[in-house]
């Protein structure tokens, strides 16, 4: 966990299995799925919104 960061839990899925992100109080998705404060990001994932306070960051993965 890193505080301060887009998002502050990234886990790398082994065998590609995609990308656990979390971030508490935060809308985490691609804009067509979105989760509450935790999210799947699929394979082949390249970015991630995270919808905060009104305001969205995109991240790259």
């Amino acid at each position: 966990m890193v505080k301060g960061t887009p998002v502050p839990v990234r886990l790398t899925l082994p065998d590609g299995q995609g990308t656990i992100l979390a971030d508490r109080n935060a809308l985490l998705g691609t804009g067509t799925d979105e989760r509450e404060d935790a999210w799947l990001a699929p394979p082949g994932t390249t970015e991630v919104t995270v919808w905060r306070d009104g305001s969205s960051t995109v991240i790259p993965l």
